[in-house]
């Protein structure tokens, strides 16, 4: 299954809506609890190297937690992140210091479940830490 039909899969499993965006990166949104919306961005890369993986083409998943500024509580940050299971935290040097909820999952024998399974958890987690900073200010 190429990764347009596996993303399409998900998006059907998590009743989301879906965009695309140059005809290969895709921008869904996702209804959460208690009227929130979450983002979350998805891309195909094909040059991604593991020196023990066979496969180079992985599927990334990304949502925004918010810019860094002095006084964010990265290790809190990083104390939350703790129950990750298919998503990291990391700050994205490449937009301005963004810190972000990302996945990278190989699309050699990813199934739309599990895909789905990635994308909610990256929405909810970064929909979570949003929330916590927000209560902190």
């Amino acid at each position: 299954m190429d990764h347009k039909a596996l993303i399409q899969k998900a998006v059907e499993i998590l009743k989301c809506q879906s965009e695309t965006e140059d005809g290969s990166d895709f921008i869904l949104e996702l209804e959460l609890e208690e009227d929130r919306n979450q983002i979350v961005y998805l891309w195909l890369d094909e040059e991604t190297e593991l020196d023990h993986a066979d496969t180079k083409s992985y599927l990334f998943l990304e949502a925004d937690v918010t810019g860094y500024e002095e006084g964010v509580d990265l290790a809190g940050l990083l104390r939350e992140a703790s129950d990750f299971v298919l998503c990291r935290l990391y700050i994205d040097e490449e937009e301005d210091d963004n810190i972000a909820v990302q996945a990278a999952l190989p699309l050699n024998g990813l199934t739309p479940q599990m895909l789905a399974a990635a994308i909610w958890e990256t929405a909810t987690e970064a929909d979570r830490l949003e929330d916590l900073l927000e209560e902190e200010e």
